[in-house]
């Protein structure tokens, strides 16, 4: 069992809709809804909006809370989304479809994640708003 640590990047789009809710703007609900892997390797950005090349979309498996943190988690299972990953996020209000949704979170994998056929993975995020 390996584990990882990554640091991401809230795109522009996502905190924007944190300020909307708090100004009683109800366009999205600000709920953190599904998660994604994805092959490309640039660098996140203030600017994105999405994944740079999204693969895989699953949704979100658990989702709770402390104080000021979020804590989400994604089961990913054997057999599905077998790649090299190179980059992942969270998006608020998504659906099944890829590059649905405004992008919360945008990481880059590196090391990148390889997951094979046989072996699952859990996407564990901790979002703490300071």
């Amino acid at each position: 069992i390996a584990e990882h640590v990554f640091e991401n990047l809230t795109p522009t789009v996502g905190r924007s809709v944190l300020a909307q809710r708090l100004a009683g703007t109800t366009t999205y609900t600000g709920t953190v809804n599904y998660a994604a892997l994805g092959s490309n390797a640039t660098v996140p950005a203030n600017g994105d909006t999405t994944l740079g090349t999204e693969v895989y979309r699953k949704t979100i498996d658990s989702a709770t809370y402390a104080n000021n943190v979020a804590y989400l988690s994604v089961f990913i299972a054997a057999g599905t989304a077998t790649a090299t990953h190179y980059e992942a996020g969270l998006f608020i209000d998504g659906t099944a479809s890829a590059n649905t949704g405004q992008i919360f979170s945008h990481v880059l994998l590196s090391p990148p994640v390889v997951k094979s056929a046989l072996s699952s993975l859990t996407l564990d995020c901790t979002l703490t708003l300071s």
